[in-house]
């Protein structure tokens, strides 16, 4: 079994030499993409496994994971020094309050609940949300579609482009994720943004 080891550890470790892939140059970040969940969230939450600024590979988490590792508050692969990226980036509106020994919490982070609306008018599959965003009664997203579409415009896909997230598909992960969460709690991006 030892010998089985060491012979797989020579063989990986000549591939690394010899290719440009090797496992062992993978980083692992938070990020998100603008697509919906198997299980009904409007955005994609992960931790994105990166090979020389590509993105290879992702892990689902759920956005209360994601508001946890990123406040410090829970480790991970992707923030395993659980450092408050919140506070780093002067992301505002973000923080958990523990309610008693037993180390239950409440999470209150409206930024990162709102990034649901970069993609979207008003959340989808929701006839009287769709009506009450048209009729003016409610605050729906912030993506304005062409003819009313409930995705973003050409302009807003281009800024999000900024962000490395050419596609609502593509991952915004590391600093350009905390930058884009960032972004939408700035009025003149958000008004730069809704045009």
């Amino acid at each position: 079994m030892l010998t089985k080891l060491k012979t797989i550890s020579l063989i990986l470790a000549l591939w690394c030499f010899n290719t440009s892939f090797c496992p062992l140059e993978i980083e692992v970040h938070l990020g998100f993409n603008l697509m919906p969940t198997w299980n009904g969230a409007l955005v994609t939450f992960a931790e994105v496994s990166v090979h020389k600024e590509q993105v290879i590979d992702f892990k689902s988490i759920p956005e209360r994971e994601f508001i946890l590792i990123s406040l410090g508050k829970m480790k991970s692969a992707a923030n395993p020094n659980m450092a408050d990226f919140m506070a780093l980036y002067d992301i505002p509106q973000c923080s958990v309050e523990y309610l008693d020994d037993f180390d239950r919490h409440q999470l209150r982070c409206n930024t990162v609940e709102n990034l649901w609306k970069l993609r979207y008018r008003f959340p989808p599959g929701d006839p009287s949300a769709q009506a009450s965003v048209e009729s003016g009664s409610a605050n729906g997203g912030w993506a304005l579609g062409p003819n009313g579409a409930n995705a973003p415009s050409a302009h807003q896909r281009q800024i999000l482009a900024g962000y490395n997230m050419g596609t609502l598909a593509d991952f915004v992960w590391g600093g350009n994720c905390f930058r884009l969460i960032k972004s939408t709690t700035e009025p003149s991006w958000l008004s730069n943004y809704r045009q």
